[in-house]
């Protein structure tokens, strides 16, 4: 069920940028629509409702939000296609590649960066990212390089990146490139 609601994932994901773009709580719209496909399931009794709320579930979780946080309204859904918690995320971050707190694997996840446009140097980035998941705080920061115009000729950052510390949990996500790491001490 994940592997085939990875390709709805994936355009989900998309949107998801430019919600990002437009200053919008990606968290909070994913939720509202989650719970809409539910109540379009309730209403029409169409599974394909619910598989799509799974790839909004998939999405949400990937960014690092707390599946307790949504758990009731989570667990009617996969209660719907016979799963279960752990099996969902077991399944979720098996693509996901895992990396160590080092310093060259965590510069590996990290692009070209900008020497002189950039929210830190390069050096103080790995060490910010190495420290903070060490140290398990928890919380959601964001790392910025380069700046390019957006379609509004508004400038913005090129590379945007955001490390999501949550329960011993650290998910770092390259919004550009929207690839997904596992960070492990």
């Amino acid at each position: 069920m994940i592997k085939h609601t990875n390709e709805y994932a994936e355009t989900i994901r998309l949107a998801v940028m430019n919600l990002e773009k437009e200053g919008l709580e990606t968290g909070e719209v994913l939720i509202d629509s989650i719970g809409w496909l539910y109540e379009k399931y309730l209403v029409s009794g169409d599974k394909r409702y619910v598989r799509q709320s799974l790839a909004h579930m998939q999405v949400y979780l990937e960014q690092g939000n707390d599946y307790e946080d949504n758990r009731r309204l989570f667990d009617r859904v996969i209660k719907v296609l016979d799963m279960n918690k752990e099996e969902l995320l077991i399944r979720l971050y098996d693509d996901c590649p895992v990396i160590k707190a080092n310093k060259s694997q965590v510069r590996s996840m990290i692009g070209r960066w900008n020497p002189h446009i950039h929210s830190m140097s390069i050096h103080e980035v790995i060490d910010d990212i190495i420290e903070k998941v060490n140290d398990g705080k928890d919380g959601m920061y964001y790392y910025y390089s380069g700046k390019m115009l957006d379609v509004n000729k508004n400038v913005v950052p090129k590379d945007k990146y955001r490390l999501t510390i949550r329960d011993g949990r650290s998910l770092f996500w390259d919004m550009r490139r929207n690839r997904y790491f596992t960070i492990k001490r």
